[in-house]
């Protein structure tokens, strides 16, 4: 509390009218002005003195219940009520109500601000050790010092008592009126005010407060030591009572007997003290002893309420999140008797809870499991271990059996001596029944899986293989036993089949991005033999129930076959089916390939054309076979003559064309001529039939103001016509004229395309 108080002095603490006072402040400013004046006005009235110190210990005990004060505003409302207090009780000038009112309030701020610096006080709770450190502080030690300090201004503005007078009374004055009405405001609450108007205990409480007022006047009237005797009959009342109440019986037990005392109706043992109508010679200490000591009773009384009551709500909290537990909850004495159950044991067990009551030890249990029970509860005994779980299972009332999980703990006494056990029970039937249903469906899975002919891998997050079938085994050439826990990379390892590097890791993609991973071209598996095949592969994550990747399944399919049938439908599509020769198709391909490559690299590229001399007469004399088989030597011969990079292509009918890529001419007119020779003749015998064809060939280089491989093709065209033309059987290379020619040919070609 006092964290958050202002202590700062600033100009902003001090109000601009009498509209910005705090209510709280203002209202204690006010409240101080009343009670300085009335109680200096009677001491004045007996003593001839102006005590104003019971009205300080009010203002300071107000102060330390208001919330959050703001203490330089309110020391000087209670500065300014002080001085008007003293100048109204007969301060004899100016400067000594200044003076009385710089006492007043340092009195206020020691008594109010000690308390609030040592600690943390929450009024109206405190205990009784935090109430007899402020009592010193705030009945003793402050005034005492407020005392000395006053005594030394008063000794500033003018003259007056004795310095040790003048303490006394500062002191006495202050200590009394804390001893009197600090407790009271302290410990009030609205609660406490509501107990003691209650109507069913108003009439006895005015009843004890008329009473304790009658004691108090015959213990003054009649009784040699008066305030012991009112010390014990508050001792009596503050154990009903309690701290607040107490405070205010003490309260008005101490007016009555100053009252009695300026009335000169005193205890015979202090007859030697002139019985007039004076507070000289007024006994503090003793009524210090005989009102405090209750106080601390009534304090101490409501402290151990508290935590009685603090103990019975945690009991039976504990009681009733025991009755109320989902789980069952079972008090187990140290002979092993079921003293306790709650209703979800009950209804577990299918008992009442005075049914478990009256079993022998161990209640319901396997009478297996009790020699296990004992050695174990015996080692809990012995502290060797502070709680034990358990699996163990209770016979029903109906006869089954129920596997529980129990956990078991032992509760000790304040001594550290063992108490009783508390057992939580919990079923497990649900689990055990759905362990046994998972694995008859593991089980049911595995059987499936090795099975089917498709390979199946299962692995963890980490990778590891957990599991693989028969067909999985056997395709990859592995072990199953020795695959298993490994990763999968150390035993399974995937190349592109095109480039020849490691294919793409699909399982880590998976386990990142939590999803379906597959193959769209399939992959060159190594295996531990030596072979090659080429496989796909799917991979499915496994995804728990906190949506994490528990795992993933793969699935991989040997795809030699696809492969191998993707190649042929791909060689049949592009190879004339005769000869195996490139076909027209694969030839456009390869030509715009070397057009582009030889026109950005700058290299040099050839196209050789060959129409075949005398073919048509094979056909018709020998038929059809014949030309066929004149056409595969032809394909043979071309094929043995050229580079391995070069394509050899047959257009259709007698037609064929070589392209040469990255080959200087001059290569490629000896190509052309090796291939002239072995062509013309070409003898060939069918079914005992001598046949002779030739060939002509054109020979036409890359140009770079051919605009196109159509030009490329007519020039080479052209080229062949003018060998055919010239005789046959011979090489025409292409110059600048037959490239001309080939071009208008191209164009008119175009044009007649256009027209039609």
């Amino acid at each position: 509390m006092a964290g958050t108080d202002n202590w700062k002095f600033s100009r902003s603490a001090l109000p601009r009218s009498l509209a910005d006072l705090p209510a709280g402040e203002a209202a204690i400013a006010l409240g101080y002005c009343l009670a300085a004046l009335a109680v200096g006005r009677f001491t004045h009235r007996v003593s001839g003195v102006a005590l104003l110190g019971p009205a300080d210990a009010i203002a300071a005990a107000a102060l330390l219940r208001l919330p959050r004060p703001n203490w330089p505003r309110a020391l000087a409302l209670i500065f300014a009520a002080a001085g008007l207090a003293d100048a109204l009780c007969g301060a004899p000038g100016i400067p000594a109500a200044l003076g009385g009112a710089v006492t007043r309030t340092l009195d206020v701020a020691l008594m109010a601000g000690s308390v609030r610096l040592i600690g943390r006080y929450e009024f109206p709770r405190v205990s009784l050790t935090q109430a007899s450190i402020a009592t010193i502080l705030f009945g003793v030690l402050a005034p005492g010092l407020a005392a000395v300090a006053g005594s030394a201004v008063d000794r500033l503005v003018g003259p007056g008592a004795p310095f040790a007078e003048d303490l006394r009374l500062g002191w006495s004055s202050a200590s009394l009126g804390a001893c009197l009405f600090s407790a009271p405001i302290l410990l009030s609450s609205r609660a406490a005010w509501q107990r003691l108007l209650r109507p069913r205990y108003l009439a006895v409480n005015l009843l004890l407060l008329s009473s304790y007022v009658l004691g108090v006047y015959l213990a003054m009237r009649f009784v040699a030591l008066p305030f012991v005797l009112i010390g014990m009959g508050l001792m009596i009342a503050a154990y009903p009572l309690g701290g607040f109440g107490t405070s205010l019986l003490s309260a008005a037990c101490g007016i009555t007997m100053i009252a009695l005392w300026t009335a000169g109706i005193r205890p015979t043992s202090l007859l030697a003290v002139p019985s007039v109508t004076s507070l000289a010679g007024f006994p503090v200490i003793g009524l210090f002893t005989a009102l405090l000591p209750p106080i601390a009773v009534g304090i101490g009384t409501d402290e151990r309420r508290a935590i009685a009551r603090a103990l019975r709500a945690s009991e039976r909290r504990f009681r009733d999140s025991i009755e109320h537990s989902p789980i069952g909850m079972l008090i187990v004495d140290l002979d092993g008797l079921w003293t306790y159950a709650n209703a979800a044991l009950q209804r577990m067990l299918g008992y009442t809870e005075e049914e478990l009551r009256a079993m022998p030890f161990g209640g319901p249990s396997d009478p297996q499991d009790r020699g296990d029970s004992v050695d174990r509860r015996r080692r809990l005994l012995n502290g060797e271990y502070t709680s034990y779980e358990v699996e163990r299972r209770f016979r029903h009332k109906d006869g089954h059996w129920v596997w529980t999980h129990s956990a078991v703990s032992l509760v000790r006494d304040e001594d550290g001596g063992p108490r009783h056990l508390v057992v939580q029970i919990e079923s497990i039937e649900d689990r055990r029944r759905a362990e046994a249903k998972f694995a008859e469906e593991r089980q049911r899975l595995k059987v499936t899986l090795s099975k089917i002919a498709d390979a199946v891998v299962t692995t963890d997050p980490q990778t590891r293989i957990t599991y693989l079938n028969d067909s999985a085994a056997a395709l990859m050439g592995l072990d199953a036993d020795y695959a298993v826990n490994r990763r999968l990379d150390e035993v399974i390892h995937l190349t592109d089949a095109a480039t020849g590097r490691r294919a793409p890791n699909l399982l880590a993609r998976c386990l990142i991005h939590g999803r379906t991973c597959q193959r769209e071209v399939p992959a060159l598996l190594h295996r531990p033999d030596g072979s090659v095949m080429h496989i796909v592969d799917v991979i499915s994550p496994v995804i728990d129930a906190d949506g994490v990747v528990a795992g993933t399944v793969i699935l991989f399919r040997d795809a030699s076959r696809d492969v191998e049938r993707s190649k042929d439908l791909h060689f049949r599509a592009t190879h004339d089916p005769l000869t195996g020769l490139a076909n027209r198709t694969l030839f456009n391909e390869r030509l715009r390939e070397t057009f582009a490559q030889s026109a950005h690299l700058s290299t040099p590229a050839v196209l050789i054309a060959i129409d075949l001399d005398r073919f048509k007469a094979v056909n018709d004399s020998g038929g059809h076979a014949a030309g066929d088989a004149l056409l595969r030597r032809v394909a043979d011969l071309l094929r043995a003559h050229v580079r391995a990079a070069d394509t050899v292509a047959r257009l259709g009918g007698d037609e064929f064309a070589v392209i040469l890529p990255n080959c200087p001419m001059e290569v490629a007119e000896t190509i052309a001529r090796d291939l002239a020779r072995e062509l013309n003749p070409l003898a060939a015998d069918w079914d005992g039939v001598a046949y002779e064809i030739g060939a002509s060939l054109g020979v036409a280089s890359r140009r770079d103001d051919m605009r196109s491989v159509d030009d490329w093709l007519a020039t080479a065209d052209e080229a062949c016509y003018i060998a055919k033309r010239d005789g046959r059987g011979r090489v025409s290379m292409a110059g600048p004229t037959i490239y001309a020619e080939g071009a208008q040919r191209t164009l008119a070609a175009a044009i007649a395309a256009t027209h039609r």
